[in-house]
């Protein structure tokens, strides 16, 4: 998905050259983890952990990416005009994460995208210890954005000393990557029959206390739908509102018709969720 996706996209755009560039026309869910319609054993844990697990292997990802990058682009300081806004953010790295500054000294100080990439290696590292409650000292990304835009300065910088090629290769590559998949890689659905949601148990109560939390931590693009099996009724998809709301979980309903009378009362109960 993390190599193909991008190139999906690539040509979606080429065929359609007046698309909005800051728009994403692919985007992708899953409901592993989240499926508790007769599944025993998932719940707030699994919601947790299917969260976690993603986040954790994009970010992953996008070190070993970064690595990558620096490892390709070894632009000499004394050979090529640095784009003083890079400097300027080289020199707030040094201030901000200053254990790692210490701990590689003036590596790669003349070689200003090294040494850039270096400390946006570290970042990404220090994303992934803050949230696994490990103590750091330096600063981390505060979210997808603020990675994104030290990308988008190093895209700057080498358009601006004529290194379109670089940018356009790998660089653009990534940076297609972290505007299609973020930090959350894809969104996680929540998926409970209306029984359920009617009279709602521990366990869908701490599933949507989950989700709650997750969404406080990461924002709500880590999951905000609740799939809802069995939908017969408007109520049914009300029942899913008040548990939602109960929960403090920002939450989109879905309601799933999957009998033949269902999906013959479906308009009928779309129109009068409407009307609420």
């Amino acid at each position: 998905l993390l190599d193909d996706a991008p190139r999906v996209i690539s040509t979606l755009r080429a065929l359609l050259p007046g698309a909005d560039p800051a728009h994403e026309p692919l985007a992708f869910g899953s409901w592993i983890g989240g499926d508790e319609d007769g599944n025993p054993n998932t719940g707030p844990d699994t919601v947790r952990a299917a969260i976690d697990q993603a986040r954790h292997l994009v970010i992953d990802r996008y070190r070993s990416e970064v690595r990558e990058l620096a490892r390709a682009i070894s632009v000499s300081q004394r050979l090529a005009d640095i784009d003083p806004r890079l400097l300027e953010s080289i020199a707030r790295d040094e201030r901000e994460l200053p254990k790692y500054a210490a701990a590689i000294g003036d590596q790669n100080a003349g070689e200003p995208y090294r040494r850039k990439l270096s400390f946006m290696w570290q970042r990404l590292g220090n994303v992934v210890a803050t949230d696994n409650a490990r103590s750091t000292d330096d600063a981390a990304y505060a979210d997808a954005a603020a990675f994104r835009a030290d990308l988008d300065l190093l895209d700057a910088a080498l358009r601006a000393g004529r290194g379109e090629r670089i940018a356009d290769g790998r660089l653009g590559a990534l940076r297609r990557r972290v505007q299609m998949f973020g930090f959350h890689l894809y969104k996680l659905d929540v998926r409970m029959h209306a029984r359920d949601l009617a009279d709602p148990d521990d366990r869908v109560r701490g599933t949507l206390e989950a989700v709650h939390e997750e969404q406080a931590r990461f924002g709500c693009e880590v999951a905000d739908t609740i799939i809802i099996s069995g939908t017969a009724s408007a109520q049914d998809v009300l029942h899913a509102f008040d548990a939602a709301d109960a929960a403090g979980a920002d939450m989109a309903p879905v309601p799933l018709f999957e009998t033949i009378e269902d999906l013959v009362a479906a308009p009928a109960i779309v129109t009068e969720l409407l009307d609420e």
